[in-house]
């Protein structure tokens, strides 16, 4: 949501526009719900036509989906949306998550650097696989130098 583009201003949607529509989309696809599916499909297609409408209308299915994934998750991680902005409240909201895992976890970080190790792997209890997925084309040289030095749980 933070990265939300402004769909209000009716212009040409950039590469990044059409990638961050793409993401919202497989997001509210992975939901199941046929309303907000239909409701999205619905906002995707008038966007060309009445911008302020399409764009609410968008602002509000994808509020709806986090909301209903956020009462579906376990009750240790509810409330853990973290803004942008407040890092300190997403590293504790992280560690959390992953200190309660108990067989696998993946963290998916287009732009991850050797952090994710260095300040969370230790919180990932013994046994447990950590996998991280980075874009090779945006990840940080530091990720692997660090994943290589790091002992498998």
């Amino acid at each position: 949501m933070e990265t939300m583009p402004n769909f209000y201003s009716g212009s040409a949607w950039s590469d990044d526009t059409h990638r961050w529509v793409g993401r919202a989309d497989a997001l509210i696809c992975e939901s199941g719900d046929i309303r907000d599916q239909t409701e999205w499909r619905a906002a995707i297609n008038g966007i060309h036509s009445d911008h302020h409408a399409a764009a609410t209308l968008m602002m509000t299915v994808l509020y709806r989906v986090l909301a209903a994934a956020e009462l579906r998750a376990p009750a240790s991680v509810k409330g853990t949306f973290i803004p942008v902005g407040h890092s300190f409240d997403a590293f504790a909201a992280l560690a959390k998550v992953l200190q309660g895992a108990t067989r696998d976890v993946l963290i998916v970080d287009p732009f991850m650097d050797e952090t994710v190790l260095t300040e969370f792997g230790g919180t990932v209890s013994s046994g447990v696989t950590l996998r991280l997925l980075a874009d090779q084309a945006s990840q940080k040289q530091t990720l692997q130098p660090a994943s290589a030095n790091t002992k498998s749980h």
